[in-house]
């Protein structure tokens, strides 16, 4: 798991090649992004999107769902290069909580990364019955308390 942890590194990812090398991944920055999550957080998700899981961290207490949307709008505005630095603080966060993520899902969709897929994280995050915006919710965080979301190590 060091090595996969490795390709959020531009000084380490080299540790990750040996993985993603006989995919023919090397250079493509989701691949990269997705190896180092699952290098951090392991526990996978069999279905959903990234908006699913961020609905989940939201509901997790962990977090403010308020500093959860945030972060999913700041995500969905960014073109694919930022989007997959975004990524990394929430799945950090996903740990944390214990939410899974769906790395197969994820990795598709940074690959493909348009409008369609930004708007199903969206609908999959702002669904009829997902978190509130967290304003009042009184429930706050450790990192949240420090200043936001962890951040990568």
């Amino acid at each position: 798991m060091a090595d996969l942890r490795c390709a959020w590194s531009r000084a380490r990812q080299v540790r990750a090649w040996p993985f993603l090398g006989p995919l023919g991944l090397i250079d493509s920055e989701p691949a990269l992004t997705v190896a180092g999550g699952f290098g951090y957080h392991p526990e996978t998700a069999p279905e959903g999107t990234f908006g699913t899981a961020c609905r989940r961290l939201a509901r997790s207490g962990s977090f403010s769902a308020d500093v959860v949307s945030r972060r999913l709008q700041r995500l969905l505005a960014a073109d694919r290069s930022e989007a997959c630095r975004l990524v990394r603080p929430l799945i950090l966060a996903m740990r944390s909580a214990g939410v899974p993520v769906n790395y197969h899902r994820l990795f598709t969709d940074l690959t493909y990364w348009t409008t369609r897929i930004r708007q199903r994280w969206a609908a999959e995050f702002w669904a009829p019955g997902a978190a509130a915006s967290g304003a009042g919710d009184g429930v706050q965080g450790a990192e949240e308390a420090a200043g936001g979301m962890p951040q990568e190590s």
